[in-house]
């Protein structure tokens, strides 16, 4: 609950914006599900517990490494995941170096 708190009496933009930033560093079809699953949790039910979150501070990414998500599928396969977690409210990126 005091995570909440913080960002309800915060008063700087950006420092909002940083509370409500989710980051999942994975792999794979496990790390495309970890971050639907967080999506889900924070958009189903965070924002019913806290509704004066405004929905436009919350950023959720998954960082993979390599070129592509989920390395294994179809290049046309991997495509189509990245534009539907895109267009579901993740953003996508690569980590430098890999994981560690």
């Amino acid at each position: 609950a005091r995570q909440g708190q913080c960002y309800l009496e915060e008063r700087d933009a950006v420092r909002r914006k940083q509370l409500l930033t989710f980051t999942v560093s994975g792999k794979g079809y496990l790390a495309v599900q970890v971050v639907t699953a967080l999506r889900d949790l924070i958009f189903k039910t965070l924002i019913k517990l806290y509704p004066r979150i405004d929905k436009n501070d919350i950023r959720i990414v998954l960082l993979e490494p390599g070129d592509k998500i989920i390395s294994r599928l179809h290049p046309r396969m991997g495509i189509y995941v990245a534009r539907h977690l895109k267009r579901t409210g993740i953003a996508t990126g690569r980590t430098a170096g890999g994981l560690a």
